[in-house]
């Protein structure tokens, strides 16, 4: 009998050392492919040949500008939200996946004291306790993950995010606990002077699963609004350049477009392949793609009315704004210029090259054309209220204002407790 229980628990024992085997094993590997992507991220894109063309994505609802709306692009089943994709995001680079993973491991507040993910995620001390690691999962943070408490400290540092970008933070740090305090300070600072997000902030500093899953929904925010910038790029490239003919032709068009930038100039003339070179980043797509994504009229999404509030009170375009579009542009070109759709990736290094490429010649001309720098921005500002709706709402609303300027509104409060 004795022997009997001896050997049940010698085979138990076994297959919970298999078991650990296998979930160290999986770790392992998925560790072992993130270093391998990790490593490829600091490397230079190779463009890949130009082949022949595809057709561009035509689902989705389009609206007055002919662009799909922002919430028909993500890979969200809450329209309303932007939650994000699962483990697709479309700067979802090995810092990304890392911080997805990891985010229950690293004390963002104390990053100095930061131990490294991989040695306390190696030795499981059980299969249970193997799954329920920081190993990365497929599960989508959505709203219905968060409280009531964090839910809106949650939207509101998302928005914050999106603000942070289009201002020209555009590229958190790419070391993983970098990365995990560059999110944590923004919700932080979000929390500022509010007593309900203070609340909130307490509630998730003290549980780490709350924090992670508030520190990746509020990292959605910004890689849905690429997703959106990139998206409305790639269905109307085609269009607004009239890109079309034979394989070769298109072929060489694209191509003229993307050298050295010749796309981003204004007054382009494909057939006879000339510009206005007095109106560098003047193409009308940029000031399109600019206008759909933070002035659309109607109104659709919430996402970036804390972006358009800002630009109002600014009355100009951040040199930032323009840049995005620009990327936005380019690479929906070179994604047109490949044979099948997705096969060019918008990675995170293909897009801060990108940046700063266009960045660095923005730097350039304020160098050489400092009065012009200064103008362009608010003249496109002008511009898209010139052609946008929302102005009437502002106009309205100076025009209430001034209607009741002259009204003493003591002398109506006086009148009104004296009745």
């Amino acid at each position: 009998m004795a022997a009997t229980k001896s050997a049940n628990k010698a085979a138990e024992k076994a297959a919970e050392d298999m078991d650990i085997a296998a979930c160290n094993k999986q770790l392992m590997a998925e560790e072992a492919a993130a270093d391998e992507a990790q490593m490829a991220s600091f490397l230079q894109p190779i463009q890949p040949p130009p082949s022949t063309p595809f057709l561009p994505r035509t689902s989705g609802n389009t609206n007055d500008n002919g662009f799909e709306d922002e919430d028909d692009n993500l890979c969200s089943n809450d329209r309303e939200d932007d939650s994000g994709p699962e483990d697709d995001d479309i700067l979802d680079d090995a810092s990304q996946s890392a911080a997805d993973s990891s985010l229950s491991i690293i004390n963002v507040d104390d990053v100095s004291s930061t131990q490294s993910s991989k040695s306390q995620r190696t030795t499981p001390k059980s299969s249970k306790q193997c799954k329920s690691s920081g190993a990365k999962t497929n599960r989508k943070v959505t709203e219905q993950m968060l409280s009531s408490t964090v839910l809106p400290l949650a939207k509101a540092s998302k928005d914050a995010m999106r603000t942070k970008v289009v201002y020209g933070d555009v590229f958190p740090p790419n070391d993983v606990a970098g990365r995990f305090a560059y999110i944590w300070g923004l919700i932080k600072d979000t929390a500022k002077g509010n007593s309900a997000f203070q609340d909130a902030l307490q509630e998730a500093s003290d549980d780490e699963d709350v924090k992670r899953i508030l520190m990746i929904f509020v990292m959605y925010g910004r890689n849905a609004m690429f997703n959106s910038i990139v998206s409305k790029a790639q269905s109307t490239v085609e269009a607004h350049h009239k890109l079309g003919g034979t394989l070769d032709k298109v072929k060489s068009d694209v191509d003229w477009l993307l050298e050295d930038t010749n796309f981003m100039y204004g007054n382009i003339d494909l057939e006879n392949q000339t510009f206005n070179n007095n109106k560098p980043f003047g193409c009308e797509l940029i000031f399109s793609i600019i206008q759909s994504q933070w002035f659309p009229s109607p109104p659709r999404s919430k996402s970036d009315s804390s972006t358009t509030a800002r630009l109002f009170k600014d009355q100009m375009l951040p040199v930032s704004i323009i840049i995005l579009a620009t990327i936005a542009i380019e690479h929906g070109l070179k994604e047109f210029s490949m044979e099948r759709q997705g096969m060019f990736d918008f990675t995170e290094t293909i897009a801060k090259t990108s940046y700063h490429t266009h960045w660095n010649a923005w730097k350039l001309l304020e160098n050489t054309a400092q009065k012009w720098t200064v103008y362009w921005p608010k003249h496109l500002f002008k511009h898209l209220m010139s052609k946008s709706n929302i102005q009437s709402t502002v106009n309205t609303c100076e025009a209430s204002a001034k209607n009741i300027a002259k009204v003493d509104s003591r002398e109506l409060e006086k009148i009104a407790e004296e009745a």
